[in-house]
């Protein structure tokens, strides 16, 4: 789960839909891990806006919706400079709802996970990243790249996702 994906994919997933929930009443299948990279975190309750105020990122229009400020520096910082022209001018307004929506579910509280730290990244610094990670509880894992690994470097992202896959069967398969 990426960016603002980390809140909509942990909102997807409910409790009973866990592995380890599912396992408990005899039933098969689940969920067993939880791969983020460079996402929001946040516990039930919360929102983007009213955990961190206002983004100096965002450009508020009068109409209820925004844009990223700057997502070419921002979003692609380690892109071609055509590249990241090209996926900056792909960007759209979005509902501003986005960022007063309180969350109402976590699923890293009961799904383990791994956090990629996306080291230069340039729109969801470090420290907020690790904090995020520190939260969730996750395994950590760091990469060199800015906020869109899987544009600048999706070899490495893959084998990362790969990686935490492995470990995660790997874990559910020493429990069985």
């Amino acid at each position: 789960m990426h960016s603002y994906g980390g809140l909509v994919g942990s909102e997807a997933i409910p409790e009973e839909l866990s592995y380890t929930h599912r396992q408990s009443l005899g039933l098969e299948g689940g969920v067993i891990h939880l791969f983020y990279f460079s996402t929001f975190v946040l516990s039930e309750g919360q929102s983007v806006l009213g955990t961190f105020g206002e983004s100096p990122n965002n450009d508020v229009q009068p109409d209820g919706r925004f844009s990223f400020v700057d997502g070419k520096s921002k979003l692609y910082s380690d892109l071609s400079e055509s590249e990241a022209s090209l996926w900056a001018s792909r960007l759209t307004v979005q509902s501003y709802n986005v960022q007063t929506t309180n969350i109402t579910r976590a699923a890293w509280r009961y799904i383990p996970s791994t956090y990629l730290v996306c080291e230069n990244d340039q729109a969801l610094p470090l420290q907020y990243q690790e904090v995020f990670a520190a939260s969730a509880k996750a395994r950590v894992d760091r990469c060199s790249t800015g906020h869109s690994p899987m544009l600048s470097q999706p070899d490495m992202l893959a084998q990362k996702v790969h990686k935490a896959a492995l470990q995660a069967v790997d874990r559910v398969a020493s429990t069985a």
